[in-house]
C-alpha cells in the first residue's frame, strides 16, 4: 500500500504544479504584469507601517535640490520628462534594509513646497528615472508627504483607507521616518516622519481599472467653460494623451454649458461613470476635504478609458477631517454641506445632483459611507492604531508638543494657538471630535432637520 501510494501523492503535487504554472502563463499572456507589482508592493504598504528611509547623495546635490525648489535649476541637474516644470536629482535609497540605487528624486507639491519648513520638504522618488527597469517591490514611484497642515499626521493615510474600503480608487500608503545622509558627513539628517504614497500612474490604472491605456488627467478645474473644441489642457495631462480622451473631455465641458434638460441623465452616463463620481463626492463631502475636487477644484485626477465613461481618483488628503483652515472656521467644516457640496462653480456636480435618480443614489452612498467606512467605533480605533504607530516618530521630530499632538487626535473645535512649538496650523478639529460630530451633522441633514454649511475659500461660495 505504501508503494502504491507514494506516486499518486507525487503525481497530484506535480498536476497542482503545473497547474499554479499554467495560471501565472495566462497571467502574464494577459499582461497582468501590474497585478503582480502590485501584490510586491503589499508588505509594503500598510495603515499603520513605518519604515526607516535614507536618502543617500551628495552635499551639492542636496543643496541644488532644495535651491531648486526656489526655481534655481543647477546644470547638472535632469528635466523630468514626465512631470514637466521639475529636475530630479541622483541619490541612493535606502528603504528599511533594501538599497535602491541611482534613482531620481525632486521636491514635490505647491503649497507643501513653498512653505518655510524646520524639517524636510515634500520629495518624489522615480526609481527609473536615470536607470531604466529599476523597481522598488515592482514600484516605478512613490510620493513622500510631509504632513506639514496636519499636525496629526495621519489624514492623508486614514481617508485613503476609508476611500479604498468605498470603492473610490486611491493609492496606498505607508509611513516612513526618513533620514538624508549627505557626502561624507557622519552623521544623517533627521527629516520627518512621512506618509509615502503610490503614485498615479499606469501601474495604478492596471489594478484599479483592468486598462491603462487611456487618458489621465489632473485637472486644474479653472476655465472648462471656454467655447469651441480646441483642447486647451495639456498641463493637465499625466503621461502619453490620446485624442480620444481629449474629445471626451471636450464633450463634457460642451455638455456642462447646456441648460438643465430631461434627457441630462441619460447623456451623463455615457460620459461619467455616474456611481463612482457619486463615491467620489460623496465620500469627499462627508470627509470634508475641501482642498480638493468640492472646494479648490484640484488635487484629484480623471481617467478617460479610450473605451466607456470617465473615472474619478482621489489624491492628496492631508487637509481632510475638516483641515482646510483657509475654508471657514472648524466648526464651518464639521457642518459642511452633504446637500450641496461644492463651494466652487462647478456644473458637473449640479447637473448630476440634479437629475432625481442620481440624488437619490448620491444619499444612498452618503448613508453607506456612514455605516461601513466611516463607522464610529471603527474609525476610532484607526485612529489609535495610527496614533501608537507613529507617535515616538511624531515626538523625535520636535515640530509640535506632545499636548498639541493629543490635542489633534482627540481635542474639541480647534484653536488657534498652543504651545511654543506649536504650527500656526492647529487650527483644525481634532479627529476623534470631528468624527463624532461630524456623524451627526449629517445624520441631521440627510433626515433635513438641519441645513449645512459651505464655507469656501476667501470668498462667498458659489450660488447653487
Amino acid at each position: 500500500p505504501i508503494v502504491t501510494k507514494f506516486p499518486r501523492v507525487m503525481f497530484m503535487s506535480l498536476i497542482r504544479y503545473l497547474r499554479g504554472r499554467l495560471l501565472f502563463t495566462i497571467l502574464i499572456a494577459m499582461g497582468v504584469g501590474s497585478v503582480q507589482a502590485a501584490t510586491q508592493a503589499d508588505d509594503f504598504f500598510g495603515l499603520t507601517n513605518v519604515w526607516t528611509v535614507e536618502f543617500q547623495m551628495g552635499s551639492k546635490a542636496w543643496k541644488d535640490l532644495l535651491d531648486f525648489r526656489s526655481g534655481v535649476v543647477p546644470a547638472d541637474s535632469s528635466p523630468s520628462k514626465r512631470h514637466p516644470g521639475f529636475n530630479f536629482f541622483h541619490a541612493d535609497l535606502l528603504i528599511g534594509t533594501t538599497m535602491v540605487k541611482n534613482v531620481g528624486i525632486r521636491v514635490k507639491g505647491s503649497g507643501t513646497r513653498a512653505a518655510v519648513m524646520p524639517s524636510g520638504y515634500p520629495f518624489r522618488v522615480q526609481f527609473d528615472e536615470f536607470s531604466q527597469g529599476t523597481r522598488f517591490k515592482g514600484l516605478k514611484e512613490l510620493s513622500f508627504n510631509n504632513n506639514f497642515y496636519d499636525s496629526s499626521f495621519m489624514r492623508d493615510a486614514l481617508s485613503d483607507q476609508l476611500l479604498r474600503e468605498f470603492g473610490v480608487p486611491a493609492p496606498r500608503t505607508a509611513f516612513a521616518k526618513v533620514y538624508a545622509k549627505l557626502g561624507n558627513q557622519p552623521e544623517r539628517q533627521f527629516l520627518g516622519l512621512y506618509t509615502v504614497a503610490e503614485d498615479v500612474n499606469k501601474e495604478f490604472l492596471k489594478r484599479s481599472f483592468d486598462d491603462s491605456s487611456g487618458l489621465l488627467l489632473k485637472p486644474q478645474w479653472q476655465g472648462v467653460a471656454k467655447k469651441g473644441r480646441v483642447w486647451q489642457y495639456q498641463s493637465w495631462e499625466r503621461g502619453e494623451g490620446n485624442e480620444s480622451g481629449r474629445n471626451h473631455m471636450l464633450d463634457l465641458f460642451e455638455f456642462m454649458r447646456m441648460p438643465a434638460d430631461a434627457g441630462d441623465g441619460e447623456k451623463l452616463a455615457d460620459l461619467v461613470d455616474v456611481e463612482g463620481y457619486l463615491r467620489f463626492v460623496a465620500a469627499h463631502a462627508v470627509l470634508v476635504n475641501l482642498d480638493s475636487y468640492l472646494g479648490m477644484g484640484k488635487n484629484y485626477y480623471i481617467y478617460q478609458p479610450k473605451n466607456g465613461p470617465m473615472k474619478w481618483i482621489a489624491w492628496d488628503q492631508d487637509l481632510s477631517f475638516g483641515g482646510f483652515y483657509l475654508c471657514g472656521t472648524p466648526d464651518d467644516r464639521i457642518h459642511f454641506s452633504v446637500e450641496k457640496p461644492s463651494t466652487i462653480s462647478d456644473p458637473l456636480i449640479r447637473k448630476l445632483l440634479g437629475v432625481p435618480a442620481f440624488r437619490d443614489k448620491y444619499h444612498q452612498l452618503v448613508r453607506e459611507f456612514l455605516d461601513k467606512p466611516f463607522q464610529e467605533a471603527k474609525v476610532l480605533a484607526q485612529i489609535d492604531q495610527i496614533h501608537a504607530a507613529i507617535k515616538t516618530a511624531v515626538m523625535e521630530q520636535n515640530v509640535i508638543s506632545d499636548e498639541d499632538f493629543e490635542f489633534s487626535v482627540d481635542g474639541s473645535a480647534g484653536r488657534m494657538h498652543g504651545s511654543e512649538r506649536s504650527r500656526h496650523h492647529i487650527i483644525e478639529p481634532g479627529l476623534k471630535y470631528f468624527v463624532h460630530e461630524r456623524r451627526k451633522s449629517v445624520e441631521k441633514q440627510l433626515e433635513g432637520s438641519e441645513q449645512g454649511r459651505r464655507p469656501s475659500f476667501g470668498m462667498e461660495a458659489q450660488p447653487w
